[in-house]
């Protein structure tokens, strides 16, 4: 994400910093929120302390494995990862890496769908932008920062 820095400034503004805000808080909501549910999602999936728990969506894949190969589940699989979680708890470091990686996602999706909104704008001719797109439209107009500077 690059931020909008006004002609020949090196700070950032306060509609720096409200852009930037305003493309970041669902990224950061759903990773804080994947990183709150981690472990809720696994427990109720039934990967528990004991082990897993009978009658559970986890019981019913652990069989389900344990039939399509003709042995129990495989060391080192995302089955017993799973249940190494639900015995143990989820790592730090592992929480961290579900987070960066929901937010990240959510980051992408959010991004191609602005891009694509504002494509479909241009295409159709409707003038439904925000300010961000009258500023950005204002830049194009003027051309590069050192342009704008050296012609002023």
């Amino acid at each position: 994400m690059e931020l909008y820095r006004p002609h020949g400034k090196n700070h950032l503004t306060n509609d720096d910093a409200w852009s930037w805000l305003k493309k970041a808080a669902l990224p950061l909501v759903v990773a804080g929120a994947s990183v709150v549910a981690a472990p809720l999602v696994l427990s109720a999936a039934g990967f528990g302390a004991g082990g897993i728990v009978a009658g559970s969506l986890a019981a019913k894949g652990m069989s389900a494995i344990a039939m399509s190969n003709g042995v129990g589940v495989a060391a080192g699989g995302f089955f017993a990862a799973c249940q190494s979680a639900g015995a143990v708890g989820i790592a730090g470091s592992t929480l961290a890496g579900i987070g960066v990686a929901t937010g990240t996602a959510t980051f992408a999706v959010q991004e191609g769908i602005l891009r694509n909104e504002k494509k479909l704008n241009t295409i159709h001719g409707n003038n439904g932008g925000t300010d961000d797109d009258e500023e950005s439209e204002n830049e194009d107009e003027k051309g590069s920062d050192a342009f704008y500077l050296i012609n002023k």
